[in-house]
């Protein structure tokens, strides 16, 4: 299992839970915890809660907390490229 992608994701994952909000590991990372084959990821996939409606919810509010969650990755050192 790729350890350096899980150790990040565990990290940004206490950092948010810290504010009550529960990510959840999904993609080939999270595929690769469940399976415990490898699957080659090249990123970390984490879903948070958002507004039921998906795409037809306005930008600002498809992610609940999103200016939190932003807060606390920049805090991490992370640049937010692309908000979709």
């Amino acid at each position: 299992m790729n350890t350096q992608y899980f150790d990040e994701f565990t990290k940004i994952a206490r950092a948010i839970n810290a504010h009550s909000i529960v990510p959840v590991l999904m993609g080939s990372l999270g595929l690769e915890y469940v399976t415990q084959k490898e699957w080659h990821p090249s990123d970390i996939d984490i879903h948070v809660e958002g507004d039921p409606r998906g795409w037809d919810a306005p930008d600002e509010l498809r992610i609940y907390q999103f200016e939190l969650i932003y807060d606390v990755m920049k805090s991490l050192g992370y640049q937010l490229i692309d908000r979709h």
